[in-house]
């Protein structure tokens, strides 16, 4: 009897990441966040995953049964577009499928933008401060701090247009004063203060509002070129100098270079040599060497008549080298 057998094939694996959930803020201030893809798995099985969250990072997740968690901290606000790839084992082979999430982060502003103000008694000292302020994306202004520069100060001072705050004050005497104004703001159920605005002031004439201490509004110190010192950055002159680059030569080329002239170096000094060498043996041969030789060119006894007659034999020796 003959048994035929016709296998049944095991059922398709399903393997699909069905959506990242809507990421969740774990650190409002810190602009930190978690994100969770969903997997679908049947005759299969999540096994690793990595996510990019759209600001150049890639980190691979956690898995915990059938999904895939992870948590990153962004630098700056922004949109962002998060990407989740998720690998499966299925039947001793890998499987992937990826899905995404949109993620828009906005960043609360906050600044006391400039310290201005009017006179209102020239002759009485009288001032009035206006600090002008900017903000949003959640972030509210509380109150204003003014500073006089003589000793004098007020706290507290509310806004009543939402834009700028101001506060009046007399002083005792001319002079000069630099006085500046702190800005308070709620953000995310916490006051921070924003950098002070200044103003420099002498008695009869308006504050002049300066963007740091001793430096007015609008000089070109304020926001000065990197580059040169007497444009401004936003200046269209204002651009990196071209850097001026070498030729590249290679490495074999140096070293050719090298073996030249270290080859030249040495045919000179042997030329040199020579010169000395000929310039000798011609005053030796004319009676004019300097050296106490008697008979310079008489191997036997060059010293003969000489003070050094007594190193005849060990020089008579050395002269009778060959090489």
């Amino acid at each position: 009897n003959v048994i035929t057998f016709t296998p049944t094939p095991p059922p398709a694996p399903v393997a699909k990441c069905t959506g990242l959930d809507e990421p969740k803020v774990v650190n409002k201030d810190q602009l930190i966040y978690s994100f969770t893809a969903q997997a679908k798995v049947d005759n299969a099985k999540l096994v690793s995953g990595k996510f990019d969250y759209g600001d150049g990072t890639k980190q691979s997740g956690t898995v915990k049964s059938t999904t895939l968690v992870g948590k990153h901290q962004y630098k700056k606000g922004g949109k962002y577009t998060i990407v989740a790839t998720l690998k499966f084992s299925a039947y001793d082979k890998t499987l992937s499928d990826t899905c995404q999430t949109k993620l828009t982060i906005t960043v609360p502003y906050y600044s006391c933008v400039q310290l201005g103000g009017e006179v209102l008694d020239k002759d009485t000292f009288s001032y009035r401060y206006t600090a002008s302020m900017k903000y949003g994306n959640g972030a509210e202004f509380v109150s204003a701090n003014f500073d006089f520069g003589d000793g004098q100060t007020v706290s507290g001072v509310k806004s009543a247009d939402g834009k700028t705050v101001s506060a009046d004050h007399a002083y005792n005497q001319a002079g000069e004063y630099h006085a500046f104004a702190t800005l308070q703001f709620n953000v995310n159920g916490k006051t921070v203060t924003a950098p002070a605005c200044r103003a420099f002031v002498t008695p009869t004439t308006p504050p002049t509002p300066e963007c740091k201490p001793g430096i007015p509004v609008g000089d070109i110190r304020c926001n000065p070129c990197e580059y040169d010192a007497s444009i401004t950055a936003d200046d269209e002159d204002c651009v990196a100098p071209e850097a001026t680059e070498l030729p590249n030569t290679g490495a074999g080329n140096v070293i050719a270079m090298s073996s030249v002239a270290l080859i030249g170096g040495f045919l000179w000094y042997r030329h040199m040599l020579f010169k000395r060498h000929k310039a000798a043996y011609v005053a030796a041969e004319a009676d004019m060497s300097p050296l106490p030789l008697a008979e310079p060119l008489e191997t036997d006894t060059p010293l003969a008549d000489t003070p050094l007659a007594h190193q005849k034999k060990r020089l008579s020796l050395r002269r009778n080298r060959r090489f």
